[in-house]
C-alpha cells in the first residue's frame, strides 16, 4: 500500500526560478487535460518538450538547481538512477550520464536481481504517486526524484521526494 506524508523534507529545492524558466520556455501548457493518473486538469506541464527542443548544455542549466538537491541526497552513495518512462525517462539519462552515475532503463535492466540495488527513481511530474509506486517492488528506492511535484507530498512510503519546485496541485478521488 502507498502511505504518503506531507511533513516537509530537507530536500525540497522548491525553486520559484527554475519554474519562472520553465514556463517561459512553454513547458506548462493550459487547457483541459486528463493527466496519466486519470485526474482532470486545467494545466500540464510538457516535459518532454525540453528534450525535444533544447540541446543537452541547455537542460542542464535549467535543471542545475534541482540537480544540485539530487546530488546531496547522494553524497558519495553507490546509487543507480532510474528513470519512470517518458519524461523521467530522459531527466534520468541526463542526470545520469552528465554526473556519471549507473542508469538502469525500466523496460530493460530491471529484473530481480535488481531489488539489491540502492536506487532513485526519477519521474517529470508528480501527481498522486502511482506511476513510482511500481519501482518499489523493482528496486530498493531510496527517494524519488520529480522535477515537478503537483501532490505536494513530500514523501512516499517514507522516502524522502526531492521535487524541483511544487505547481498546480490536482485534486484526485481515490
Amino acid at each position: 500500500m502507498l502511505r504518503c506524508q506531507r511533513k516537509r523534507s530537507e530536500f525540497e529545492s522548491h525553486h520559484p526560478l527554475m519554474r519562472e524558466k520553465l514556463e517561459k520556455l512553454g513547458l506548462r501548457i493550459e487547457g483541459d487535460f486528463t493527466l496519466h493518473s486519470g485526474a482532470k486538469a486545467s494545466v500540464k506541464w510538457d516535459i518532454e518538450k525540453l528534450h525535444s527542443d533544447y540541446a543537452l548544455h541547455e537542460r542542464l542549466f535549467y535543471l542545475r538547481p534541482w540537480h544540485r538537491e539530487i546530488l546531496k541526497f547522494i553524497r558519495g552513495r553507490d546509487i543507480l538512477i532510474v528513470g519512470v518512462p517518458t519524461g523521467g525517462y530522459y531527466l534520468a539519462m541526463d542526470f545520469a550520464e552528465h554526473y556519471k552515475l549507473r542508469y538502469a532503463h525500466p523496460k530493460y535492466h530491471l529484473n530481480e536481481s535488481s531489488k539489491k540495488w540502492n536506487a532513485i527513481v526519477i519521474d517529470d511530474v508528480l501527481t498522486t504517486g502511482t506511476t513510482v509506486k511500481e519501482y518499489f517492488d523493482k528496486v530498493h528506492v531510496l527517494a524519488v526524484a520529480v522535477l515537478v511535484n503537483r501532490s505536494k507530498l513530500t514523501k512516499i512510503n517514507n522516502k524522502p521526494i526531492i521535487s524541483g519546485f511544487f505547481a498546480d496541485e490536482v485534486n484526485t478521488v481515490s
